[in-house]
C-alpha cells in the first residue's frame, strides 16, 4: 500500500505542553526573541517524535507544535492572503478566541516557503516516515465564499483559483524537493457540508453546496477511517472500532481503508478537553486494533 506507511495514522496536530504554550505568549508579547522560541520548539518536537514513535505510528509529524492555526498559518504564508477578525459566532461554545478567515486582499502568490523549515526539522529527528499536513486550497475561501475574494484583484473567481492552485504547486514542489513523501490535505469543508444549517448558509450567498461534493472516492485511494474522537476522553472499545471497520468493508475493500483518529487532537493552539495521557491511549489504541484487522 504505498499511500501509507502503515494503517494507523493520525491527521496531525497533538496537544501543546503547557510550557509550549507559555514561550510562544511571551514570544508574542515581544518578550522573548524567534530564535529562543525555536530552541524550545526543536526540543519539545524532538520529544514529541520519539513518543510517537514509542507508540508504534509509522507517519510521525511535528504536532503543529509551530501553528496557532491547523490551517491559516499555512494560508497565511501565502501572498495576497491575510486574516480577518470576526464577531465571536452566538453558536460557537468552544473556550477561547473565535478563528479569524482568511481574506484575499491581493493577487495569491507562493514567494517564500512555508513549511519547509518546519517539515526539514522534523526528518532530521525521526527515523520514520515524516509527514505534514496542510489545509485544501478549498479552506482559502470556504468560510466566507465570493465575499471574501477582493473584486479588484479578482473580477473573475476562476482565476483566483487558477493563481490558488498553482501557489500550491509551489509550496508542494519545494516540500518535495526537501525531502517529504507524506504530504496531506486536510480539507474539512466536507464535513460541513453534511450540515443541513451551513449549506443553507450557503445557498444564501450563491453558492451550490451539492457542486461541491466528491462522490465517489478515487480509484486506487486508500480512505482512511477517523473512527477515534479526539473532542473528548472517553477511549472507543475495540470492538465497536472493528464492527464499524466492517461496515465500512461493505463499502470500500478492506485493502483500501486504514484507521486513524476523526481530526487533530489540537487544530488550535488551545487544544481539545482531554489530557496528554488521554490522547497517547487513544493512540495506542488506532495502532493495535490496525495491527489487528490488517494483519492477514
Amino acid at each position: 500500500m504505498p499511500q501509507l506507511p502503515r494503517r494507523a495514522d493520525h491527521v496531525g496536530s497533538l496537544l501543546r505542553p503547557a510550557a509550549l504554550a507559555e514561550v510562544r505568549q511571551a514570544w508574542k508579547d515581544g518578550r522573548l526573541p524567534a530564535d529562543d522560541l525555536r530552541a524550545v520548539e526543536d526540543d519539545m518536537i524532538r520529544e514529541l517524535a520519539a513518543k510517537e514513535e514509542a507508540v508504534g505510528l509509522a507517519a510521525v509529524t511535528d504536532g503543529e507544535f509551530r501553528r496557532d492555526w491547523w490551517h491559516l498559518d499555512f494560508l497565511h504564508g501565502f501572498a495576497g492572503i491575510d486574516l480577518a477578525q470576526r464577531p465571536r459566532p452566538a453558536n460557537f461554545s468552544g473556550e477561547g478566541e473565535s478563528p479569524p478567515i482568511p481574506v484575499i486582499t491581493g493577487k495569491v502568490r507562493h514567494e517564500q516557503p512555508i513549511f519547509v523549515g518546519a517539515f526539514s526539522f522534523l526528518a532530521s529527528v525521526t527515523t520514520k516516515t515524516a509527514k505534514i499536513t496542510i489545509p485544501g486550497p478549498g479552506m482559502a475561501s470556504f468560510m466566507g465564499g465570493r465575499a471574501v475574494i477582493d473584486h479588484d484583484a479578482y473580477p473573475d473567481v476562476d482565476e483566483f483559483w487558477s493563481d490558488l492552485i498553482e501557489a500550491y504547486r509551489g509550496e508542494v514542489a519545494a516540500l518535495y524537493a526537501a525531502g517529504c513523501r507524506y504530504l496531506q490535505l486536510d480539507d474539512v469543508s466536507f464535513a460541513y457540508l453534511c450540515d443541513p444549517s451551513f449549506r443553507e448558509q450557503m445557498a444564501a450567498r450563491g453558492d451550490d453546496p451539492d457542486k461541491l461534493i466528491l462522490r465517489h472516492r478515487a480509484a486506487g485511494k486508500t480512505a482512511v477511517l477517523g473512527l477515534v474522537t479526539t473532542k473528548s476522553p472517553e477511549l472507543e472499545s475495540e470492538a465497536e472500532l472493528r464492527r464499524r471497520i466492517d461496515e465500512a468493508v461493505a463499502i470500500v475493500p478492506l485493502d483500501r481503508l486504514a484507521l486513524s483518529p476523526q481530526c487533530g487532537f489540537s487544530s488550535s493552539h488551545h487544544g481539545n478537553d482531554l489530557t496528554e495521557d488521554d490522547q497517547w491511549r487513544k493512540l495506542e489504541l488506532v495502532v493495535a486494533v490496525a495491527d489487528v484487522v490488517w494483519s492477514s
